[in-house]
């Protein structure tokens, strides 16, 4: 009973946003309707057998596997930087 009625309120809050949404940009609003009526929709097993043939594994991986998989990467990518090298610019300037 809970999740159908927070998919009723999901429901409703959409439909009041596209309500809205459709004075500024009408046509925008009923591509977005049709997507979703076209939507395919796919079980859970064929959709994880999916991402499983596309990316070589399968979307659980154990503890253990991913650990391995994470060793085999040579170096790890930096993504922190010193903030001492970058350059900061007043907004408009």
């Amino acid at each position: 009973m809970l999740q159908e009625d927070e998919t009723e309120r999901f429901k409703l809050l959409r439909d009041i946003a596209e309500h809205n949404a459709m004075f500024q940009n009408s046509e925008g609003v009923k591509q977005v309707r049709e997507a979703r009526e076209n939507a395919i929709h796919v079980s859970d097993d064929e959709f994880e057998g999916q991402i499983e043939e596309t990316f070589g594994r399968p979307i659980n991986l154990s503890k253990k596997d991913n650990e391995e998989m994470l060793s085999e990467i040579k170096k790890p990518l930096d993504i922190y930087q010193d903030f001492d090298e970058v350059e900061f610019v007043p907004f408009g300037g």
